[in-house]
């Protein structure tokens, strides 16, 4: 391992049991995986840790081939079933102290978005049937199987969509289920200080270092709004890291969102990106080395992109300067399709920019605003409706609930479609001068993101199986997953769905 015993017991003193087990996803070699989890298991026991941390490590550990993480770094499915059974073997002797962690594990669970999430339903069900005689393998058995069995696992695994969580917790659970991107904002992260005590305590001790913020906290609120955000933003990042690095920022991004006051002044804005990314890059400086990567391997930056506000004009030169710097970005508070094909063609020319001067193209996203563009139709609508019939209002609130939907579907036609995306290839290398391999990334690389969903059918009439990932808020995530447990329910009939008319 490229950690020593002493250093695994350093990082899990210090909380870093995720990073400790999250060693064998870094530099995966095919034929190595068991050999490699027996090394780790053998450090991790042998450590003078706490039997705590220790059995977090296991159950991390084991949650990382319960779950696809292993076979998307590069292992194939025996290997990561037999390094599951080495874990469930180390997992038994420790049963004693185990059960405590599997406790705090379902009760983190539960705890997203107070129950009202995909996390929680899985804890609601596992907990109902697990073994109390032997909780650390009950639990790793039971997570895979309700995993499994779940229809994201399907539409993420026979490559329906990607999808992606709206939330500043729980993402963790939803990595191992093949999620991969994550969207906050200040709202989310306020959320997730409310059920993580543990966020609170560190933005204490970050106010206890800064003695201006103490001094006159009013004058520094956005400074402080914004340490609180990457706080929470943090923990998202070291879920996704491994599998970033693996992916080469293909995917894996987590979402930032920029500071909204300042949204209307571009270099202010650039600004604080730029800081927000130096802030992150020099904390996986020091994250990596616990993953296990050795010094000078990673030539990635960080899985982070910026949330730029669409609702000023400065989002077109905030959108194209980030690109064009390699640093990505996540357009919002959009919801035309006119709005966001103009800053698509924007974080385009950044790209190709990037591109030309051998920066990186990472992962961006195009947010699509759908449960709040209906919510603003409906209230326009119901300003006119008075001396319409029942059934006149109930048609229009069905033509209502898909305008979201129509927006989404309009803009992946209009760039993925399958007669337009060889058109887009040929002018990005005629308008930017890009090689046809360029032109292909750089067009590839954008995502259309649909949010903010009120309805699972949201999610479920726009899938695609390429440049589509949705970001699901907690409590859609559970609907989702109810709605397909439904009679008569049939998954198949929505494949490619965002390209129906």
């Amino acid at each position: 391992m490229a950690t020593e015993t002493r250093d695994l017991a350093e990082a899990m003193a210090a909380g870093h049991t995720l990073a400790v087990a999250d060693q064998v996803l870094i530099g995966p070699e095919p034929g190595t995986l068991v050999a490699r989890v027996e090394e780790l298991l053998r450090a991790v026991v042998e450590s003078d840790a706490p039997s705590d941390q220790v059995a977090c490590v296991l159950l991390r550990l084991g949650m990382n081939f319960v779950g696809r993480d292993a076979e998307i770094v590069g292992y194939n499915k025996a290997e990561a079933d037999g390094a599951l059974d080495r874990v469930l073997a180390a997992v038994e002797g420790l049963e004693e102290g185990m059960g405590a962690v599997v406790q705090e594990a379902l009760a983190d669970m539960t705890s997203v978005n107070l129950g009202d999430s995909l996390t929680g339903l899985l804890a609601e069900r596992i907990e109902a049937e697990l073994d109390r005689a032997s909780p650390g393998r009950s639990f790793l058995a039971l997570l895979k199987q309700h995993l499994r069995s779940g229809v994201y696992w399907r539409m993420i695994g026979e490559r329906y969509c990607k999808f992606g969580n709206s939330f500043a917790r729980g993402l963790e659970y939803l990595r191992h289920c093949g999620f991969c991107q994550c969207s906050t904002n200040p709202v989310l992260a306020a959320k997730a200080f409310d059920e993580d005590e543990t966020l609170t305590e560190e933005l204490k001790r970050e106010i206890d270092g800064r003695d201006d913020w103490k001094r006159d906290p009013e004058a520094h609120e956005d400074e402080i709004a914004m340490a609180a955000t990457l706080i929470a933003v943090l923990t998202n990042l070291t879920a996704f890291r491994p599998l970033a690095l693996n992916a080469g920022l293909k995917d894996y991004m987590v979402s930032f969102q920029l500071n909204p006051n300042i949204a209307d002044q571009a270099v202010a804005s650039i600004d604080d990106a730029r800081n927000v990314y130096g802030i992150v890059s020099d904390f996986f400086d020091g994250y990596d080395a616990m993953l296990g990567v050795d010094d000078g391997s990673s030539k990635f930056g960080a899985n982070i992109v910026f949330k730029v506000a669409g609702s000023h004009p400065a989002a077109r030169e905030i959108t194209r300067t980030l690109n064009s710097e390699g640093i990505g970005t996540n357009n919002t508070v959009v919801y035309s399709v006119a709005q966001e094909v103009q800053l698509m063609l924007d974080a385009f020319e950044g790209k190709a920019e990037a591109a030309l001067k051998g920066r990186p193209v990472v992962r961006t996203y195009e947010t699509n605003m759908g449960g709040r563009f209906v919510s603003h139709l409906r209230e326009v609508e119901a300003a006119e409706a008075a001396g319409r019939s029942p059934d006149e209002i109930r048609l229009l609130e069905e033509d209502l609930k898909k305008a979201g939907t129509l927006v989404a579907r309009r803009v992946y036609w209009l760039f993925y479609g399958p007669d337009n995306r060889p058109k887009w290839v040929t002018y990005l290398q005629q308008a930017h001068g890009l090689s046809e391999e360029q032109a292909r990334w750089v067009l590839e690389s954008m995502d259309v993101l649909p949010a903010s969903k009120r309805i699972p059918e949201d999610t479920y009439h726009a899938l695609g199986s390429s440049n589509v990932c949705h970001t699901e808020a907690p409590n859609n995530q559970r609907a989702v997953q109810i709605m397909s447990e439904q009679e008569g329910f049939d998954l198949e009939e929505f494949r490619e769905s965002v390209l129906d008319s």
